[in-house]
């Protein structure tokens, strides 16, 4: 069995290297071939157009042009002189007042039977009116205008009326006497336990 195991690889043994070297070299794989794919066109669903919707754009106008700025001009203000405020006299008209008699009838305690209350609801009837009134010149002066005592009802002993002159008749004052009988005409301002007074009086009969 030896012996046949030696005939057997002898002649293995026996190739020449050249030989060997002659084996045709192993031939290269072939590429792999790519997968063919099958397109499959699918059919797009059909689109709705939609109307156009315009839309108006306001756009600014166009700017000015500005013109350059010129330096400020200086005025001189010339002042106006102050004018005096102007008095303006309004008149008005004056109720005509009672007698004398007939005030004293009803103020005078000695002479009336009111109760306070009516002679204050007389007086503010008689107050402020203009009376023209009779008497005798008991005492005359011309400081502020001028002022005048009278004694309208003969039974006073002293004085019963003073008039407040409205000094447009200082210059004739000086001229009148005591005991004359004169008649002058003012405002009834006033009155107390000592007579009445009349306001802006003139004189208007000698």
């Amino acid at each position: 069995m030896i012996d046949n195991a030696k005939k057997t690889l002898a002649p293995l043994e026996t190739e020449t290297p050249v030989q060997a070297a002659v084996q045709p070299a192993a031939q290269p794989a072939a590429p792999a071939q790519p997968e063919s794919h099958t397109i499959v066109s699918i059919p797009q669903p059909a689109r709705i157009e939609q109307p156009v919707q315009r839309r108006e754009v306001q756009f600014p106008p166009p700017r000015q042009p500005v013109a350059p700025s010129q330096p400020a001009r200086r005025y001189r203000v010339q002042e106006q002189p102050a004018q005096p405020a102007q008095r303006r006299i309004v008149r008005i008209p004056v109720r005509r007042g009672p007698a004398f008699h007939e005030v004293d009838a009803r103020m005078d305690d000695r002479l009336t039977d009111l109760t306070e209350a009516q002679k204050q609801a007389y007086w503010q009837n008689v107050s402020g009116t203009q009376v023209t009134w009779t008497g005798e010149v008991v005492e005359v002066s011309i400081t502020s205008g001028g002022k005048i005592t009278l004694k309208c009802n003969p039974k006073t002993y002293t004085s019963d009326t003073s008039v407040t002159m409205d000094g447009t008749q200082v210059d004739y004052l000086p001229s009148i006497v005591k005991g004359q009988r004169i008649t002058v005409a003012g405002i009834l301002q006033s009155h107390s336990t000592t007579g009445y007074t009349l306001s802006q009086g003139r004189i208007v009969a000698l």
